[in-house]
């Protein structure tokens, strides 16, 4: 009988962290469709995004039973050296070790290097998480520089697998990375849609938002705000995300101050995932008039929820007029996004009634024309 192959997952955050957004759910999901095929270990921090202090309910440096067949370290900043990330990779010795990240020292550099000089001999996957887009690389741009020439000075990405969840970020690793070949084109794992849409009231001249994402300039939440200063319907606007920027932060909060009163602005900062979708559930839309997605959770979470999205089309999700589960529209139309919005206000129950059904739908299609099992069992093989 054939033995079980093995995955080491690497990752800064995991759960139960949740300020990372979308590549920690990506990393769950993932491990969460594998354990029945493959022994899954998940090595990662022991704190969340931007926390001083570990989790309160995890018990660090050793490794622990997450789920059947899924076993998780959490390792605390003691120990995240070379010589003792470098044991951690000895003792498992994975078939596989898939790096959920791009620029990260301890969970993408060092396994990179560590493989580059031998001390490794399992074969990795790495993942870039959207982190090669334009809109990522002009954030910090002298640090991603530096590091990215370094790869290819040292043929790091040589021999390497990489993920890419779309088209785009196909096209990406080949323009910094060249001619790689070994480039596996999937998806990422949607969450299970609900089997019901929760019913939401709607009348026209009304319009209930929802933004989630992490306060920072590439997800524009100033561009949001912008459009609905010009609406004169009753619209509501709820931000759900960590501040990542805080002088973005205060300068969303300044433009909030001139709205009219016709529109209202909550910030709820940041909440778990699994009260993401209490916030779906109480907005007829999502917002995310992001820089630039490679999947975007908080879209895909909003199908599942069975809401329709007002979106850029900036990500992997176009053609949304068309099924009638939400608008992607280019950012330099400015008057397509007020456009989209005040049609979305004038909606009367019936058409959003529609309009959720056939965003539920869409997500229970996603889940089942993808096969993603027999795809990602072909990458890890």
């Amino acid at each position: 009988m054939q033995s079980r192959k093995s995955i080491l997952i690497m990752t800064q955050w995991f759960y139960p962290g949740f300020k990372a957004g979308g590549p920690i759910r990506a990393c769950h999901n993932l491990a969460m469709l594998l354990k029945e095929e493959y022994d899954v270990y998940i090595f990662t921090s022991d704190r969340d995004h931007n926390s001083s202090s570990s989790y309160a309910t995890i018990t660090s440096n050793q490794w622990i039973d997450f789920s059947k067949n899924v076993k998780v370290y959490y390792a605390s900043s003691e120990k995240l050296t070379w010589f003792k990330i470098a044991k951690q990779l000895r003792q498992i010795n994975p078939d596989y070790v898939y790096l959920n990240s791009m620029y990260s020292l301890y969970f993408t550099i060092y396994p990179l290097l560590m493989r580059r000089c031998g001390s490794i001999n399992s074969r990795i996957i790495l993942s870039p998480r959207g982190m090669l887009k334009e809109s990522a690389l002009q954030f910090k741009p002298a640090k991603k520089k530096v590091f990215l020439q370094t790869l290819k000075l040292f043929k790091i990405s040589s021999g390497i697998g990489f993920h890419a969840t779309d088209e785009q970020e196909k096209q990406d690793i080949r323009k910094i990375f060249g001619d790689v070949e070994n480039i596996d084109l999937i998806q990422d794992i949607p969450p299970t849609p609900e089997e019901n849409i929760l019913p939401l009231n709607k009348k026209s001249g009304e319009l209930k938002l929802v933004f989630i994402g992490r306060i920072h300039p590439v997800k524009n939440l100033h561009f949001i705000i912008e459009c609905v200063k010009k609406l004169t319907q009753k619209i509501e606007l709820t931000v759900v995300g960590p501040i990542e920027d805080k002088s973005y932060y205060q300068y969303c909060r300044k433009l909030t101050l001139s709205l009219p009163e016709n529109i209202i602005v909550s910030f709820v900062g940041e909440v778990s995932n699994e009260k993401i979708k209490n916030y779906l559930f109480e907005n007829h839309f999502m917002i995310l008039p992001t820089l630039g997605e490679n999947y975007g959770y908080s879209i895909i979470e909003s199908f599942c929820a069975g809401r329709p999205v007002i979106i850029t089309d900036k990500t992997p999700w176009h053609n949304l007029l068309q099924a009638k589960i939400g608008w992607d529209l280019p950012l330099n139309h400015h008057h397509e996004f007020v456009c989209a919005l005040n049609n979305a206000a004038a909606m009367v129950q019936e058409e959003f009634t529609q309009w959720s059904a056939s965003a539920l739908d869409f997500a229970g299609k996603l889940s089942v024309t993808n096969n993603y099992k027999k795809q990602y069992a072909e990458m890890f093989s």
